[in-house]
Parts: C-alpha cells; sequence; structure tokens
C-alpha cells in the first residue's frame, strides 16, 4: 500500500506537533503500581482527616440537602388520598414523620419550605386532579399573608419540568450524603468564605445573611432542628438575630391584603374539597418576642379568625390548647427536636379530628 503523503507544513511558522521531541518521549521505568497506592493512601487519609473535622462540629452522615429534586420526588408521593403537610420551616422542623405515622397509622407527605409561604403548594395540589387527601397548611402569618413565595416558586416548575438525568442524580447523591458528614452546603469553602463575619468600613451598610443551616434531614424529608442550634449559643443567638430582621417591618413593602388572600386561598380549597380532600390549619408554638409581636402586628379577628371564617376551615393554634405549650424552642422560631416528637404526638390527633370532611 502506498504511504499516504505527509501533510503540508503549515504557513503560520509554527513547528508541527510531530515534530517536536516532547512528542516522542518515552515514558521512564517506575514502580507505578506503588505510586497508585500512595496516592490512595494519601487521599483516603485527607477524606477522612475532613470527615473527622466535619464531624467534630456537628455534621453527621445521612443529612441529606434539601434541594428542588428533593422536593420534586416527595411531590410525586402527594397523590391520591395522602396527607400532605405544607407550610414553612416550623411545618418542617417542628413535624415528626415517624411520630405522626405511629400516631395516626398515616405516614404524611412533607412539602414544606424553608422560607416560603404555603399559598405556592396549595394551588398547585388545588390543581391536581389526582389529589384529593388532607392538606396540613400551617400559617406564619407574615408569610402566609404577604408574598413570601421563597423557594415555593421555583420548586413546583422545577418538578413539572425535572429531566431523567436530573432525577437520576439525585438518587445517586444520595449514597455518599447517607455516608459522608462532609457532604454539606455548608462545608464548600465558596460557602465558608461567605459566612466569614468579617468586620465592615465606617459607612458600609451591615451586610444581611440567612440564616446557616438550621436542620438535618432524611430521604423523604423527615427534618428536624439541628443540634448545633440547641448546643452553640453564639450560633443560636446569630439565628435570632435574623429573625429581628426578617420579621420586622420594612418601608416599602406593599400592605398586606387579607381578604384578596382569603378569597384566593379558599378557591383552592374549594378545587380540593369538591374532590373528597380537605385542609387543616395549624399555628405552631414561637417564643420571645416573636410571640409577643404575634397579635400586635397581626390580630387574630383580622387574621387568624378571618381566614377560617373565609374558608369554612378548621384550624389548630397552639395557645389555644394547653398540651401544645411549653415546649422548648432555642432560637424562637423552631423547636427542640426530641421535644417536636412529643408535640407531634399531641398534634396528629387534633389534626385527625379537626379534618370534618365537608
Amino acid at each position: 500500500m502506498a504511504t499516504p503523503p505527509l501533510a503540508p507544513t503549515p504557513n503560520d511558522g509554527l513547528t508541527p506537533a510531530d515534530a517536536l521531541e516532547e512528542a516522542h518521549r518515552t515514558v521512564p521505568e517506575r514502580p507505578w503500581g506503588h505510586i497508585a497506592l500512595m496516592a490512595l493512601v494519601l487521599t483516603l487519609m485527607m477524606m477522612g482527616g475532613w470527615e473527622v473535622f466535619w464531624r467534630s462540629q456537628g455534621f453527621v452522615p445521612g443529612d441529606i440537602k434539601g434541594t428542588n429534586a428533593a422536593w420534586a420526588e416527595a411531590r410525586r408521593h402527594a397523590t391520591g388520598d395522602a396527607t400532605v403537610l405544607i407550610g414553612t420551616s416550623r411545618n418542617f422542623f417542628d413535624v415528626d414523620l415517624d411520630v405522626w405515622e405511629k400516631t395516626t397509622g398515616v405516614r404524611p407527605v412533607q412539602l414544606s419550605l424553608e422560607g416560603s409561604s404555603p399559598r405556592f403548594v396549595l394551588a398547585d395540589l388545588a390543581n391536581d386532579p389526582n389529589f384529593h387527601g388532607l392538606v396540613v397548611a400551617d400559617v406564619v402569618t407574615g408569610m402566609f399573608f404577604g408574598q413570601y413565595d421563597g423557594r415555593g416558586a421555583g420548586v413546583v416548575p422545577y418538578s413539572k419540568a425535572e429531566t431523567p438525568s436530573q432525577r437520576v442524580g439525585y438518587f445517586l447523591s444520595i449514597p455518599p450524603e447517607e455516608a459522608f458528614a462532609y457532604i454539606d452546603d455548608q462545608t464548600r469553602p465558596k460557602e465558608l468564605w461567605r459566612r466569614l463575619d468579617l468586620p465592615t468600613r465606617p459607612g458600609q451598610k451591615q451586610h444581611f445573611d440567612d440564616p446557616h443551616k438550621l436542620s438535618i434531614m432524611q430521604p423523604d424529608r423527615n427534618a428536624e432542628l439541628w443540634q448545633q442550634v440547641v448546643d452553640d449559643q453564639p450560633y443560636r443567638e446569630r439565628a435570632i438575630r435574623i429573625w429581628g430582621e426578617i420579621f420586622k417591618p420594612h418601608p416599602g413593602e406593599p400592605p398586606l391584603d387579607p381578604p384578596k388572600v382569603i378569597a384566593e386561598v379558599a378557591a383552592n380549597i374549594a378545587k380540593i374539597r369538591a374532590r373528597g380532600g380537605n385542609v387543616v390549619f395549624v399555628m405552631h408554638p414561637q417564643a420571645g418576642f416573636l410571640a409577643q409581636a404575634e397579635p400586635r402586628a397581626f390580630p387574630r379577628a383580622k387574621f387568624w379568625d378571618a381566614l377560617l371564617a373565609g374558608t369554612h376551615t378548621n384550624g389548630i393554634r397552639y395557645d389555644d390548647y394547653a398540651q401544645l405549650q411549653g415546649f422548648r424552642i432555642p432560637e424562637l422560631s423552631h423547636m427542640h427536636p426530641r421535644d417536636a416528637e412529643v408535640y407531634t404526638a399531641r398534634l396528629a390527633p387534633l389534626v385527625t379530628k379537626a379534618d370534618v370532611r365537608h
């Protein structure tokens, strides 16, 4: 066979790659097996040290990231006559799914989202013809009647547009997260840098930040308050300062419009009831300045009572029931993880009783 002609020399003045001496170097003899073994040992040692460090900081294996994919997977179980929890982080952290199931025989689907009004998820369930179950919606008054969509406006579209690769990626992420404590959003170098409390220059606006890690979560989104919040006083006090920023009035915010919100919620509840489902509202305990500010900022008659009357819905408010009071609320907004178990055992029967189908 004739030898093919060589490619013409480029006109750019550069030496062809094949003519470079580096292209023809001989790989030297080395103990590659020992080198590979040493690299593996060093990698395992560094990973082990990183894992030990983060476990010493209170991080635990089995804490699954609260991603849109995790919510979307739970949303797929919110069908038929399922019991579904929607609302803010109080419904998320204060209700123990294991205890609820043990108490009622039904395991709820947890669709609550931190810093989000439940109205967005309620609308999604109302427009789902396959859902005819019980919705347990928590009411943090300012968030419920405001436009605190938080992640609520994002997770619903994601759950409907999630690709097969995204869904597979979520399931593949679970085994490493169940094995290692260091796989957490809070342990990323970028997040560690962002969390540094650096001093500000004179006249510079104080940087406002969201609260750091507050909870741990299982694959089915059964969550509880992170023990570090309970044990670490400076960490806990930082969360309390942030609640003060979040829940105080902000100039320029549009005023709340309870009648408009109640009409919207009533229309969505009517859709669920037309299919045989129902909704029960719950207000979970709060403490300190949050509990003191509630009646001043959101008079009960104007908000809570009007919501129940306008939607013809039963509600369970913690300050109406002695058995729902007296629990530890370390950072004033969310319940101690062990108290949440007792609280859930007392709350679940009240919800069952309040579920009077119309």
